[in-house]
């Protein structure tokens, strides 16, 4: 890479704290078992719904990791 392509880290140690709010969306796409076992609460393995939110938030912690240049941030 040259000066000129290079995409390097900028100081944004002076830049304000701004609040800011990300939504995100997805789709499921499920047989009629598959929602039974998932609104019920009957999966062996323990609530389907309780694990995507543990993945979704370690996920987003890891974000930092996986992005180049893509600052940590508190969540």
């Amino acid at each position: 890479m040259d000066e000129e392509s290079w995409t390097g880290i900028i100081d944004v140690g002076s830049k304000p704290v701004v609040a800011r709010e990300a939504v995100a969306t997805g789709l499921l796409v499920l047989s009629e078992g598959g929602i039974d076992v998932v609104a019920n609460g009957r999966s062996p393995k323990g609530d389907v719904r309780e694990a995507s939110t543990i993945a979704a938030i370690q996920a987003v912690k890891e974000t930092p990791r996986t992005l180049p240049h893509c600052h940590p941030i508190p969540i």
